[in-house]
């Protein structure tokens, strides 16, 4: 869809990062703005372009994966095996967020190590929601039978 929007697919990020000129910001993003103000830039039509550092980029996702892990939990709608599951993913995203805040503490910028690990469990929450949700398909609507098994 982004190719039919113009790249507008990605506008919630400009909602959270106002001052930055990019709408898409991961390399395989379709941007076309982000590309043109690029290179009015380079042709000395815009200057000072502004972008958010990476950290914040990094700290926001891991923020909106624990969202989505603990409204999964939250709805109750769970098997207990499926709640460690989802648990689990969220004591590792935990574990990560306080990782990058003693880095932050000691005056360390982030990492490309400590990057990787925060997208990887990112990724790795992201894929255990995935799986419940193509299990139960009533769970990712927020329908269904809720005293049946989960």
């Amino acid at each position: 869809m982004a190719i039919v929007t113009l790249g507008e697919g990605y506008h919630n990020y400009h909602h959270e990062f106002q001052h930055d000129y990019r709408n898409g910001v991961k390399p395989w993003h379709f941007d076309p703005t982000k590309w043109i103000i690029w290179t009015l830039s380079r042709i000395g039509l815009a200057e000072k372009l502004r972008r958010v550092p990476e950290e914040k980029i990094i700290r926001a996702e891991l923020r909106e994966a624990q969202l989505r892990l603990e409204a999964s939990l939250a709805a109750g709608k769970l098997s207990e095996t499926r709640s460690a599951a989802v648990r689990a993913a969220r004591q590792r995203l935990l574990e990560v967020e306080e990782r990058l805040s003693t880095q932050r503490q000691q005056g360390i910028g982030v990492a490309d190590n400590i990057a990787a690990v925060v997208r990887r469990e990112i990724r790795n929450a992201a894929r255990v929601l995935d799986r419940i949700n193509q299990q139960r398909p009533e769970i990712a609507l927020g329908v269904g039978n809720l005293s049946g098994p989960a």
